[in-house]
């Protein structure tokens, strides 16, 4: 019942994929499967596939394990035994899952660190999507070859026309 929210950062629209519906998802699974093909038909020794999540709400923490994991089956099946490619998971926040407990953040934290090729990055606020780089706030560019923003949700329009709660939600009963 949402849509996506790109909380005023220029170029998000026209280079960010997002994930909001089956459909989204489908288009970010052929992508990445067709962008890591190409990536290594071109790649030069020690460079990395980046892979970047804009966002590190519950949506961008699951699809940067998602993303890991389906990049290890592609390099695999592809013959690349380096497996070159790492995802970052970037948000302005200081903390991950911002809605949850510390105790909870720490730990989710803590189990993407495990994975050799997740980076989190916090406190890392995108300011603007190009083409192919993310710049932060702070001047820092990072090279992607795919990039998925999770990073805002908003209400769907049709709350503006319907009776809502203090939470923006569209207000139903049992039989809608």
């Amino acid at each position: 019942g949402s849509i996506t929210k790109d909380i005023g950062v220029s170029g998000l629209a026209r280079h960010g994929l997002t994930l909001k519906t089956y459909d989204d998802a489908q288009r970010l699974h052929q992508e990445l499967s067709s962008r890591y093909r190409t990536f290594l038909a071109s790649a030069t020794p020690g460079t990395l596939c980046q892979v970047i999540v804009g966002g590190a709400g519950l949506t961008g923490v699951e699809l940067t394990a998602e993303l890991h994991a389906m990049l290890k089956r592609l390099a695999k099946g592809l013959g690349d035994g380096q497996e070159r490619f790492v995802v970052k998971l970037l948000d302005a926040d200081r903390r991950l899952v911002a809605g949850l407990p510390d105790w909870m953040a720490a730990a989710i934290q803590t189990r993407l660190g495990q994975f050799r090729h997740i980076q989190v990055m916090l406190q890392s606020e995108i300011v603007a999507v190009g083409e192919r780089t993310v710049l932060l706030r702070n001047g820092d560019r990072y090279e992607y070859v795919l990039f998925v923003w999770t990073g805002g949700v908003a209400a769907h329009p049709l709350g503006a026309v319907c009776k809502v709660d203090w939470t923006g939600r569209i207000t139903v009963r049992s039989t809608l």
